[in-house]
């Protein structure tokens, strides 16, 4: 299993690297792009028609302030936001408020407890971790009712104060139901709360082909309409933290982890 895991240590590595270099290539062919067409060459200009951001910026157009992450599950967090959590923890006061203890199967007391040790090493200390066990809203591959969801949140925001919401969007990543409840609720509590303070950002759901290129769709990234773009600078930063869930980190979630473009970047 040692073996293994160093084996896909080290082509997460290498995916990382290579998707860097990528990343510099595309910047610096614009930037170009962009100098010759400002001295007018036609042929650049006519060249340049497509519109790359390479100006977006992840952290800084988030409002300063708490951010609160909205997620249904333990493990959410690790397999879906570390880009961005571990980026914003390091800027911000980020809290985290997980919907249910994940009790699928009956290991609702164990991932409460690994929860807490993969917030920490997303930065996330104990005291901004709020984690809810609410019967209305078991773990289970069925929509939840979206008011105990809106009632947990109204309750946290009172006690965070936060500037900024993440949570998914609704279609929820891999497109479980317990992810969509959750996306649905926050929006329905924006629209309701009236809240013109605080704003919301989606995690972006892509097709599944992006799904599963890794780091390399930090390249198409640049051609998305996302607002934010988190290129995480530690490639193993996810598998560290679904390490931490131990009773979920079997074989499936540990290709998972090595191929999915979210352990390496998130777009919101």
């Amino acid at each position: 299993e040692t073996l293994v895991f160093s084996v896909l240590d080290a082509l997460q590595w290498g995916m990382w690297i290579l998707a860097v270099v990528g990343f510099a290539c595309v910047i610096a062919i614009h930037r170009r792009r962009q100098r010759e067409a400002a001295d007018g060459s036609p042929a650049v200009a006519a060249s340049s028609s497509v519109a790359v951001d390479s100006t977006k910026n992840s952290a800084a157009g988030v409002e300063e302030g708490p951010v609160l992450f909205v997620i249904a599950h333990p493990d959410d967090e690790a397999m879906f936001f570390t880009p961005c959590l571990s980026e914003l923890s390091a800027q911000r006061q980020v809290h985290l408020l997980c919907l249910s203890t994940g009790d699928f199967d009956g290991l609702g007391e164990m991932r409460r407890k690994e929860l807490v040790r993969s917030a920490a090493l997303l930065g996330i200390p104990l005291e901004r971790l709020h984690q809810e066990e609410d019967p209305l809203l078991p773990d289970n591959p069925r929509p939840w009712p979206l008011e105990p969801i809106v009632d947990h949140l109204t309750v946290c925001v009172e006690q965070v104060k936060p500037t900024s919401i993440i949570t998914f969007d609704p279609y929820g990543v891999s497109g479980h139901p317990n992810h969509q409840s959750v996306a649905l609720a926050v929006r329905q509590w924006m629209k309701d709360s009236e809240r013109t303070d605080i704003r919301c950002w989606e995690l972006e759901s892509v097709a599944l082909w992006r799904k599963f290129i890794g780091p390399f769709d930090v390249i198409l990234s640049l051609f998305s309409s996302a607002d934010h773009v988190f290129f995480t600078g530690n490639p193993l930063l996810a598998h560290r933290t679904m390490r931490a869930h131990r009773s979920q980190y079997v074989w499936f979630r540990r290709l998972f982890v090595v191929f999915s473009r979210y352990s390496y970047l998130n777009t919101l």
